[in-house]
């Protein structure tokens, strides 16, 4: 649900993640943790909503555990909870009921459509949680292949005709 209104919801993918976390840039290139930086502004600032998927959060948990200084992205992402607060929905795992019922039928018409997202297999659930919620606006990615395709750009939309939801999904590249 969104906090007011007007504000958008948006999805992002483990990399735009890392990249708003990684104060240092440790991680994620310079003008990735800029452009982090620029959404966060812009997330507080018009009160949207940021929800971060279960499994963006476990990727993000791989990288801490197995890179040298990776728990400052685990203090980073308490510090940015607390700063956006209900603004910020962390291991967000919706049940398999009501508009999530078919989540694995969007999976598979997702990687139907690029075999290339049959390796991005993080991505893919995260766009296909994304595509399900009636309420999202945008999907956050440095996914080339993602942000490239007309076909799956397409497919998202009409998935979110064929439910009935009032808008689009937007694919963004973090820029």
């Amino acid at each position: 649900m969104s906090i007011v209104g007007s504000s958008s919801v948006f999805y992002i993918d483990t990399s735009v993640l890392i990249s708003m976390l990684d104060r240092e840039c440790r991680f994620a290139k310079e003008e990735m943790v800029r452009a982090a930086k620029k959404l966060l502004y812009d997330v507080k600032r018009h009160r949207h909503q940021l929800k971060v998927s279960v499994i963006a959060l476990g990727e993000l948990l791989n990288v801490a555990l197995r890179e040298e200084h990776g728990f400052t992205l685990l203090e980073e992402l308490r510090e940015l909870k607390q700063r956006l607060g209900e603004s910020l929905v962390l291991c967000h795992s919706p049940r398999l009921r009501g508009d999530y019922s078919d989540l694995y039928s969007v999976v598979n018409k997702i990687v139907e459509i690029d075999d290339y997202l049959r390796d991005s297999a993080a991505d893919v659930h995260i766009l296909a949680v994304a595509i399900l919620d009636r309420e999202a606006d945008a999907f956050y990615t440095t996914d080339k292949n993602i942000l490239m395709s007309k076909k799956l750009k397409d497919a998202i939309n009409e998935m979110r005709r064929e439910r009935c939801f009032n808008k689009g999904l937007k694919i963004k590249p973090l820029q």
